[in-house]
């Protein structure tokens, strides 16, 4: 499931805290899968447990199953771009 979806889904039953981190998320998009929790908690202005409470609402185990989820779709995104490129360009040269 798109993780954005899912952030927005839940946003509701955020707490005040969490919003922060869905937040910084949202914001940053895919560019957080290169950032550690201890880079989301300083710049969210949260702690640990806020993190894992976040991910475990979405339903993930913990940050690194979002993290890997968000590679997941990053990766299909640009294996999707990657074959409309080469559709388009075997289209212009008929």
């Amino acid at each position: 499931m798109n993780y954005i979806y899912l952030i927005n889904e839940h946003y509701p039953l955020l707490t005040k805290s969490e919003r922060k981190v869905a937040d910084f998320i949202l914001n940053s998009g895919e560019s957080i899968i290169y950032s550690t929790m201890n880079d989301i908690k300083t710049k969210a202005n949260v702690g640990d447990a806020t993190i894992i409470r976040f991910c475990q609402k979405l339903g993930f185990s913990g940050f690194s199953d979002l993290k890997i989820e968000i590679a997941k779709e990053d990766f299909s995104k640009k294996k999707n771009n990657h074959l409309v490129v080469n559709t388009t360009m075997k289209l212009l040269k008929v």
